[in-house]
């Protein structure tokens, strides 16, 4: 399942995050580990739960999103044990924004 958006209404929402703050970054999943990020929560722009990866230097990558928090840590238990087997897999990008 991947949540597509307007691409006004994200940045409506971008906008709108940087001037109030982000309500949905209050129950947050993080790891780091070896110079790598993997970050799951509501995104401000889908409302969806979201798993994020960043890995180095390289531009965050939205490499899934799931139906409740439940599936949510599942599935970023998984990503968390992926990219501890082989750093350098390759990540999907689920493009919300469709850019």
């Amino acid at each position: 399942m991947t949540k597509k958006i307007n691409l006004l209404y994200g940045i409506v929402s971008l906008l709108k995050t940087q001037a109030e703050g982000n309500p949905f970054r209050k129950d947050v999943i993080t790891d780091e580990f070896d110079n790598i990020v993997v970050d799951t929560c509501v995104a401000f722009d889908t409302h969806e739960w979201e798993t994020g990866v960043k890995i180095g230097d390289i531009s965050w990558k939205i490499v899934e999103q799931y139906d409740n928090r439940e599936q949510a840590v599942k599935g970023h238990n998984n990503w968390v044990k992926k990219l501890k087997k082989n750093p350098n897999i390759e990540l999907p990008d689920i493009n919300t924004w469709g850019l």
